[in-house]
């Protein structure tokens, strides 16, 4: 899957939300409270980064990176 990031003047189309998280139990309360996307990026106290890599998947829809360049599955 891929998207096109657009850039007019000085706004892209793309918003990657951040959120900062206690443990991975806050990843439902995202998806309960919040309307998360596709890229959209929760973070541990620890440093633990999980990214939403879908929008129209069932299951788990956060997979955890190991570092800037892999993704855990």
């Amino acid at each position: 899957m891929a998207f096109l990031k657009v850039k007019e003047g000085n706004s892209y189309n793309v918003c990657i939300q951040h959120f900062l998280i206690d443990s991975i139990d806050d990843l439902d309360e995202i998806e309960a409270s919040f309307n998360p996307h596709f890229g959209d990026e929760a973070e541990t106290i620890s440093g633990e980064i999980y990214v939403r890599h879908s929008d129209d998947y069932e299951g788990n829809l956060w997979e955890q990176k190991q570092n800037s360049d892999t993704i855990i599955k």
